[in-house]
């Protein structure tokens, strides 16, 4: 579950830079991953990730936010990593 711990946090830190799209994504990917290992997320991780989602939807369009999101659900963790890793 570490890995999508550390997603979550990118994904937090990008929409707050204002890199909404990205931020949605890893979210998505993070989503998936915890679905994959049945895992759950205590309340301030829900907290947290709620205010991500909010930042993000209220940043992009419907239509954006369901695109970003199932791409999201689509990568792999080596895919998320290297979106990270983009900078631009």
């Amino acid at each position: 579950m570490n890995s999508a711990t550390v997603i979550d946090s990118i994904a937090q830190a990008l929409s707050r830079l204002g890199d909404h799209t990205r931020g949605v994504i890893l979210t998505s990917v993070a989503v998936s991953i915890r679905e994959r290992a049945n895992a759950r997320l205590t309340a301030i991780e829900q907290a947290s990730r709620d205010e991500t989602t909010r930042i993000c939807r209220a940043a992009l369009d419907q239509a954006a936010f369901a695109a970003a999101w199932e791409q999201g659900r689509t990568l792999s963790l080596i895919q998320a990593i290297a979106l990270i890793e983009r900078t631009t």
